[in-house]
C-alpha cells in the first residue's frame, strides 16, 4: 500500500468482501492474508484506517486465487489523499453543489441527484486530481491521459448524470468531440460515459448535455490520437492558462 509518493500507508484495512478474512498493512505497507477463498474474489482496501493523517478512499479489486501457492498483487495498491480543502464537502438534496478545485475542473451535482453508498441523499463529497502514472486502475485501449481524478466515496450514484468538467492538460483542438470515460467497479473497468467539448479557447473539456458522472470512482478524457500512443507531454501553464489549476502536481514521467 503507497500513495502517489511512494510512502508506505501503514495500517490499511484490505479484507476479502464477504469473509472474515482480513489483515492490515505494515509499516512498510505490506500486507498478507491468509485462509481466503480460491478463485474469483473481491478484494476491499479500506484507507480510513490508515494511521497517515488524512483523507484516504477505499478500492475495491476482483482477483483470482490460486490454492496451495502465494498469490501476490502484480504491482503496488495506491492510495491518493482526498482533497479535502477545495471538495464539495456536505452535499445537500435540497440544492445544486459545484466541486470546484479549480477553474478548470468542476463536477456540478444536481439537486437531489446523488444517493450514497449507504442509501442517504446527503453526505461529503470529493473531487481530487491524481498522478495518472499512480491510477490503481489501468486507462482503457493502452490510453495514457496526463490527468485522471477521482471522486468519492466509491459507490456513490448520479441520477440524472453529473456534468464533468476537465482541463485540457492532453491538447484537443478548440471544438472537438472528446470521448470522456469512468472507472465502473461493478464491471471493474474503465467504460465510455459519452462524449465531452473542447471550448472555444481550448482551455477546457465540458462534458455535453446529458453526459456526465454516473458513479463516483475514477474518470479521465481519451488521448487527441485515440491510438493508444503516449501523449506529447505539455506545459500545464501554457495549456490551461494563468491560475487555472495550480494543485495538478508534475509526475517523473511528465515533468511540467
Amino acid at each position: 500500500m503507497l500513495d502517489n509518493q511512494d510512502h508506505p500507508l501503514p495500517n490499511v484495512t484490505m479484507r476479502v468482501e464477504g469473509t472474515t478474512r482480513q489483515a492490515r498493512s505494515n509499516a512498510q505497507g505490506q500486507f498478507k492474508i491468509t485462509e481466503v477463498p480460491v478463485g474469483p474474489i473481491h478484494l476491499i482496501a479500506d484507507g480510513s484506517t490508515t494511521s497517515v493523517p488524512g483523507e484516504w478512499p477505499t478500492l475495491p479489486y476482483n482477483l483470482v486465487t490460486v490454492a496451495g501457492a502465494d498469490n501476490p498483487l502484480p504491482a503496488p495498491i495506491y492510495m491518493v489523499k482526498l482533497d479535502t480543502l477545495n471538495a464539495c464537502g456536505w452535499v445537500r438534496k435540497t440544492r445544486r453543489s459545484v466541486c470546484r478545485v479549480c477553474r478548470a475542473l468542476a463536477l456540478t451535482v444536481k439537486k437531489g441527484s446523488v444517493t450514497f453508498p449507504n442509501g442517504d441523499r446527503e453526505g461529503y463529497l470529493s473531487v481530487t486530481p491524481v498522478n495518472a502514472s499512480k491510477v490503481p486502475m489501468s486507462p482503457p485501449n493502452g490510453m495514457q491521459p496526463q490527468l485522471i481524478v477521482t471522486i468519492q466515496p466509491t459507490g456513490a450514484r448520479f441520477d440524472p448524470p453529473a456534468p464533468l468538467q476537465l482541463p485540457n492538460v492532453d491538447g484537443h483542438s478548440s471544438g472537438a468531440q472528446v470521448e470522456m470515460y469512468s472507472f465502473d467497479h461493478d464491471l471493474e473497468e474503465f467504460v465510455s460515459i459519452g462524449l465531452g467539448t473542447v471550448s472555444p479557447d481550448g482551455q477546457v473539456i465540458r462534458s455535453n448535455p446529458g453526459i456526465g458522472v454516473i458513479k463516483a470512482g475514477w474518470h479521465c478524457g481519451s488521448q487527441p490520437s485515440g491510438g493508444g500512443a503516449p501523449p506529447t507531454p505539455v506545459n500545464v501553464r501554457s495549456a490551461m492558462g494563468t491560475a487555472l489549476c495550480w494543485r495538478i502536481q508534475p509526475t517523473q514521467e511528465h515533468p511540467w
